[in-house]
């Protein structure tokens, strides 16, 4: 499962009080045996646009998204009920939305 922790809606950065949980939090994680990898996301980014030659790449950052993802966490669970107990424990939830999505094993 990976857990995003998308940036305030003002895309400004996450209240130290809130990082810092997030940190103690990640740290749980990694005590539980839970934690795969996680990080937080640099600024700004490039996508690629999608074209029929080689495509065009565009710079961030990237205004016109509605939200900006400002990290991750990619968290080994044994269900889906589990993986949203331990989104529900995210810090990052006082201040923005937490996405949880299924992630498949490489190579499948």
């Amino acid at each position: 499962m990976s857990m995003l922790a998308p940036a305030d809606r003002l895309g400004k950065a996450a209240p130290a009080e809130v990082v810092a949980a997030v940190g103690e939090y990640a740290m749980r994680l990694a005590a539980e045996g839970r934690l795969r990898d996680g990080r937080q996301l640099r600024d700004p980014g490039f996508r690629i646009e999608p074209a029929k030659d080689a495509g065009r790449v565009v710079d961030g950052p990237f205004t016109e998204a509605k939200e900006l993802i400002g990290g991750y966490f990619v968290v080994e669970c044994d269900s889906a009920e589990e993986a949203r107990d331990l989104a529900l424990r995210n810090p990052h939830r006082r201040i923005g939305p937490v996405v949880v999505q299924p992630v498949l094993p490489l190579g499948t």
